[in-house]
């Protein structure tokens, strides 16, 4: 291992940090990095104020639409509820089979998706 791969100890740290500062004065700013810092948090604060506004207001508007839909949602569970129960009246009737084909094949597809879906990835 080379001098020059080896860390700085945190005595020679010290002394380096000593000779710098006598060797290189430091800057004056003159304010700037106040004005940089204050910028920045303003343009933060800006951004949680209008991102806070922007959700209160889209919470507003989607009330009347999402009530709405609360209320669709509960009806189709009344239909939902209602066809269950059809459906395990008359599941053994070949009229139901005929008038429902099409049901049962998309149930059957939707159990079967995810076998086939592992079976494509491989």
């Amino acid at each position: 291992m080379d001098k020059t791969d080896r860390p700085v100890s945190p005595e020679e740290e010290v002394r380096l940090s000593a000779l710098f500062e006598t060797l290189i004065p430091p800057l004056e700013d003159e304010g700037f990095s106040a004005i940089v810092t204050r910028r920045i948090r303003r343009r933060v604060w800006l951004r949680r104020v209008v991102l806070g506004t922007a959700v209160f207001i889209g919470g507003v508007l989607a009330f009347g639409p999402l009530f709405e839909l609360s209320v669709q949602i509960s009806g189709l569970s009344i239909l939902l509820a209602e066809g269950l129960v059809s459906l395990a009246t008359s599941w053994n009737d070949p009229g139901w089979l005929a008038q429902n084909g099409m049901v049962l094949i998309l149930a059957l597809l939707a159990v079967s998706s995810p076998g086939a879906i592992r079976l494509l990835e491989r």
